[in-house]
Formats: C-alpha cells, sequence, structure tokens
C-alpha cells in the first residue's frame, strides 16, 4: 500500500513516501523514502503522520527503526516495524451508515472448511467464517448490514471469539486485519501485528462440524461465560500462557508456565471475589481469612484454590499440585524420572483445561473434550483422539 506521510524522528518532521506490507508471519513492516535528507544516525521511535488528500490516509502511526539504507550522510530509506496501522480513504459515512465488515483470522486449521463456510451468532451478529488463505490470514470472518458505528464493539467482539477460537484449537488465533466496505468500495482497513507461531497445538474442544457440538457451539455457548467470568479473572491471560506452555520443548517451562496460571487465579478469587463477598481481607500480595469463614489465619496457595474448586464444583485438586509448584518455583527443577515429570506436566495441563472449561459451563451442554493427560483413545482397535465428555 503506497502512501505520502509526515516522519516524525524526535529532531523534526519530514515528507516521505511509504509502503507498509504485512508478512507471512503476520508482521508489518513500512518502507520510509525520505523527501529530504535526514541524518544517518536516525535510530529508535518515530511516528507516520497520514497527508489528508491520497487514496489512503494512514492514522498516527507509531514505528521503530529496523534497518536504513544510507548514501554518503543521509539515509535514502528507512525500514520500521509497526504493530498497528490503521488507514482510512476519505467518505462520507455516519455512524448508522450499513457496511460490510471483514476479519481477517489467523492460524484456524479448518481444512476440511475450505471450500465451505459456517456461521457463528454471537453479540445480536450473523457472521460467516470461511477459509480464505492470504499471507498470515487463513479464514475471513464476515458481517453484512453492520452499522459503522459499530465497528470498535465488532472489532472487540471478534478479539472476544478468538481467544476462544484459540482455546479451542490449541493455537493462537488472532485477528491479522480488518476492512470496512461500503457499497463494495473499502473505506476502512486496520493492519494488526500477530504472533502466527503459536500454531502447533492440539485441539481441546471437539471442533468437527459434523459431530456437535462444534466449534460455532461452542463459541455461541461460551462466550457470554467468557464476558461474564472475565470481569473477575483474566481468562485470556490464563489462555495466551497455556498455549505458551502447551508449545514449549522444555518440561520445567511447561510446569512454570501452568503454575503461574494458578497464581493468576489464586490471586484473582481471593482479591475480586474472596474479599468482596467478607470471608477474606487482603495483606498485600497475601490474603488473610476473615472470621465466619471457618478458617483462621493467612490463606494459603493451596487453601485459596481448594477453596475455589469447592465453590466451582470441580474435582481433581490434589496436594501433588501444590508440591509441584512449590518445587518448581522454589528449586527450579522437578522431582522424579523424565517419565514422571512429564506425566506431572500432563496432570497440570490437563487440570487448568478443566477449569476454563468448567467456568464456561461446557459441561451444561454435554460438550467434548480432548485431556491432555489421556490423549489416545483407550480402544487400540479404534485409536485416534480420545473425546470424552467433559464433566467437573
Amino acid at each position: 500500500m503506497n502512501l505520502d506521510c509526515l516522519l516524525d524522528y524526535g529532531n523534526g518532521t519530514i515528507s516521505c513516501a511509504v509502503v507498509i506490507r504485512q508478512s507471512p508471519d503476520g508482521a508489518i513492516t513500512a518502507s520510509v523514502k525520505p523527501f529530504t535528507a535526514i541524518g544517518s544516525t536516525l535510530k529508535g521511535n518515530c511516528y507516520l503522520d497520514g497527508v489528508p488528500g491520497g487514496r489512503w490516509v494512514l492514522t498516527r502511526t507509531e514505528a521503530y527503526v529496523a534497518g536504513r539504507k544510507v548514501t554518503s550522510d543521509h539515509v535514502d530509506e528507512l525500514v520500521v516495524n509497526i504493530v498497528r496501522a490503521e488507514l482510512v480513504a476519505p467518505h462520507a459515512l455516519t455512524a448508522s451508515d450499513l457496511v460490510t465488515i471483514r476479519i481477517g483470522l489467523t492460524n484456524l486449521p479448518f481444512k476440511h472448511l475450505w471450500n465451505e463456510h459456517f456461521i457463528l451468532n454471537v453479540g445480536g451478529y450473523s457472521i460467516a467464517v470461511s477459509y480464505r488463505r492470504r499471507g498470515s490470514v487463513t479464514h475471513v470472518a464476515e458481517i453484512t448490514g453492520a452499522r459503522y458505528g459499530d465497528l470498535a464493539r465488532i472489532k472487540e467482539l471478534m478479539q472476544e471469539v478468538c481467544w476462544l477460537l484459540s482455546l479451542a484449537t490449541g493455537r493462537l488465533v488472532g485477528v491479522a486485519r480488518v476492512d470496512v466496505l461500503s457499497k463494495r468500495r473499502k473505506v476502512y482497513t486496520e493492519l494488526d501485528g500477530v504472533m502466527t507461531s503459536l500454531n502447533q497445538g492440539l485441539p481441546l474442544v471437539l471442533y468437527e462440524m459434523s459431530r456437535p457440538p462444534g466449534i460455532a457451539q461452542f463459541i455461541e455457548h461460551s462466550l457470554p461465560h467468557f464476558q461474564r467470568e472475565s470481569r473477575w479473572l483474566p481468562l485470556q491471560n490464563l489462555i495466551n500462557i497455556g498455549l505458551l506452555a502447551k508449545h514449549s520443548f522444555y518440561v520445567e517451562n511447561q510446569v512454570l508456565l501452568m503454575t503461574n496460571c494458578l497464581e493468576v487465579l489464586r490471586y484473582s478469587y481471593a482479591l475480586n471475589v474472596g474479599v468482596p463477598a467478607g470471608f477474606m481481607r487482603q495483606r498485600g500480595s497475601n490474603f488473610d481469612w476473615l472470621p465466619g469463614s471457618g478458617n483462621t489465619g493467612q490463606a494459603s496457595f493451596a487453601a485459596i484454590l481448594e477453596h475455589f474448586f469447592a465453590s466451582a464444583n470441580i474435582s481433581g485438586w490434589t496436594p501433588n499440585f501444590t508440591k509441584l509448584r512449590n518445587e518448581i518455583v522454589h528449586t527450579g527443577q522437578i522431582a522424579g524420572s523424565f517419565a514422571d515429570q512429564v506425566q506431572q506436566s500432563y496432570d497440570l495441563h490437563h487440570l487448568c483445561d478443566r477449569i476454563l472449561l468448567a467456568i464456561l459451563n461446557w459441561d451444561h451442554v454435554a460438550g467434548h473434550y480432548l485431556p491432555f493427560n489421556d490423549r489416545q483413545h483407550p480402544d487400540p482397535n479404534r485409536g485416534g483422539n480420545n473425546w470424552t465428555a467433559f464433566s467437573r
């Protein structure tokens, strides 16, 4: 995309020609050619501002100088990295005008849907998701007849959907670009730098469309719970940490990350549930039991989690998880043989997966899942994955 911009590099502002590209790995770079000479020592942060009057206008964007071509003592061309680029075409749209919004998604693994699409009915919108491979984008989610003024709300909604897709597929699903069309003409484009390398995970939820409940049903059922429960627990952070752990080759890293999930759960439950409910009092990063709670003194890591598991009616917690947490946090290693370490890691992954599915009430719709610590079907004559009905 060719643009006329102003380059603000701290010591001055000059006109320049800019070409923005998004690579297949999701990164956004721009080639910047200044119209006047600037010093060859330019480095660090800078800003690009679009010049009105062109086909597209870039909103003020922060960039970081990644490289430069230098002739004599001045810069001929800069290469800059950009996290997000927002481009607007001149238009006279109002907030109530109806538009088509296309959102490019990354890392979706639905190969059997390459020539098909599925519908998500969420947030009051009907969203058609179809395979459309281009660069870092694997699928496009399209909403027709949306109000232009609802764009920010729809982008936020799709970010939430992406976290649930990430949980279900075991891959980090993100929004790589957003296009808004009015009467088939693009009036708005947003490019987002996304990470596409976390794409080798195993699915957690049974998402084949031919075997309900399927991915659409999982998203439609889970989204209201995700939105509500995120008020006290940062679910997107737990999903992200879990993906990072599952893509790590080192058992120690896996266990350290997954125990961090438990620590986030401990702190959030105590702070956002225990304190307002009146059975805990915060003391720095620790919490004390209050009279009437049935407990006294400082609430330990294990005691807070045991209280959460009991209140949410989730089974599976054992003192072994406290022992594992203490080993990795206090000593940096895990006891036992390598096979024992791997099994403990798998058990911890499974526990955290079950916590998330319970919070999303996946058992309320007889949903199935793939136990991380027991993935092979027990019947040797059948083989394949051990899809299991989820229960608390």
